[in-house]
């Protein structure tokens, strides 16, 4: 048992509360109703806190009446009163030192749930009854085999976790059994033995990273060439299955290449107003540096005028210790990304005012994933209920700092949203 002493030492402010109540109601809660690689643009203007009700609500509410519409009036018969299983590793059995990784896992999983009680506030204001049952796996499949013996489990209409595989894995198959669809808040599996058409990958795939540069490529005007780089890993193969299969059957051809260490790619680019497209597909940073160098000049100071670059990179280059801003200004880098934030974004000042308003801390991205995340989710359910997986694929939705197009793969129901960024006046911006 953690005594309130060592809560004090690990956690501040409201944290140290909401473990507090969590760890005293015996994790089944209710209410009405660090990764390196995500960045937030610095320097934005401060505004008062605005109204809450429009953090995104009206332009969701407007995409389900879209969907409805479209669906016609064979739609399922929803009752305003829903209950979703909340599956986290709060691992409060035991003491978490700080600067550990218990304590740092700890840390996210708070900063997720605090954005979820945030969503859950928007969620009561628009009159959408939820309750939540909140459990603590202790990253133990076991343990959660335990929680979902539990009578009320068969009767959520949502669950979201557990965040490691096996205990995912358990929660998936109990959740196609009965009937209820489930979330991964952040990773996919590397692979799934059970086709599930109810089980919904919110972070996406790498795959789909592919996906969305194709259709850049596909939609990109005037004389230009494309050369890949990659270096062999399973992002590099991920990423371009989707964008060979996204180009599939089109015109648009590109040069393949691995980089090997005092590889030379300069003479593959082409002059005469021809934009080189190049694309290194590599989240290792000393592997990214040597591969733009491969296909510069000696000098990396020297912009040869003759040849015209623009360069495509991951968003896990936004985490690396000696990022070359000179280079990515000059080759008019970008980004694909999954999730990323402007401090320029009205929807997002609100809502950094807003969690900070209630919980006296600031917002982290792990945060703002809970509130997207609850937000869609809660949404879905009052537009269809439980049987929302059949309405909102294949449909854009618009979050704060994640965008949502489910689309089921033949396994599971991936998001395949993706943000491309564009890097000028030495900061990212949305790529229009």
């Amino acid at each position: 048992m953690i005594s309130a002493p060592n809560h004090r030492q690990l956690l501040s402010g409201n944290k140290f509360r909401l473990l507090a109540v969590l760890f005293l109601s015996g994790l089944l809660s209710c209410s009405a109703g660090k990764k390196p690689s995500y960045l937030t643009n610095q320097g934005g203007n401060k505004t008062e806190v605005q109204n809450e009700e429009k953090l995104g609500s009206e332009d969701k509410l407007k995409q389900e009446k879209e969907i409805k519409e479209q669906m016609g009036t064979n739609l399922p018969v929803v009752v305003n009163d829903f209950h979703v299983a909340l599956f986290l590793p709060f691992s409060l059995h035991k003491d978490a030192e700080r600067g550990t990784r218990d304590f740092i896992i700890r840390e996210g999983v708070l900063d997720y749930y605090q954005g979820i009680l945030l969503a859950l506030d928007s969620l009561e204001r628009e009159g959408i009854k939820l309750k939540l049952h909140v459990l603590d796996t202790r990253k133990d499949s076991l343990t959660t085999v335990k929680q979902l013996n539990k009578p009320e489990m068969t009767e959520m209409d949502l669950i979201i976790g557990p965040l490691d595989y096996p205990s995912f894995e358990a929660v998936s198959n109990f959740a196609l059994k009965h009937d209820i669809p489930v979330v991964s808040p952040f990773s996919m599996p590397s692979k799934s033995r059970l086709p599930n058409p109810m089980a919904f990958y919110a972070s996406g795939s790498l795959k789909s990273y592919g996906g969305t540069l194709a259709k850049y490529l596909l939609a990109k005007t005037g004389k230009f060439q494309v050369l890949y780089i990659g270096d062999g890993s399973t992002t590099d193969k991920e990423v371009a299955a989707g964008l060979e299969e996204g180009l599939k059957g089109s015109e648009v051809k590109f040069i393949k290449r691995k980089y090997v260490k005092d590889a030379k790619f300069r003479p593959l680019l082409q002059k005469d107003s021809v934009i080189n497209v190049v694309i290194v597909a590599s989240d290792d940073e000393q592997t990214v540096k040597s591969a733009t160098w491969a296909y510069r000049s000696q000098d990396p100071e020297i912009t040869d005028e003759d040849y015209t670059v623009e360069l495509i990179g991951l968003d896990t280059w936004l985490g690396f210790r000696d990022p070359n801003f000179k280079l990515w200004e000059n080759a008019s880098l970008k980004v694909l990304s999954n999730f990323y934030t402007f401090d320029t974004d009205s929807n997002y000042l609100n809502f950094k005012n807003l969690y900070r308003a209630k919980f006296e801390i600031p917002a982290s991205n792990l945060s703002l994933k809970g509130f997207d995340q609850m937000l869609f989710f809660g949404h879905a359910l009052l537009a269809f209920g439980k049987q929302f997986p059949a309405y909102v694929q294949d449909t854009e939705f618009a979050g704060t700092g994640m965008d949502f197009y489910w689309h089921f793969n033949g396994t599971q129901v991936v998001n395949q949203a993706v943000r491309m960024l564009k890097f000028y006046d030495y900061r990212f911006h949305p790529l229009r």
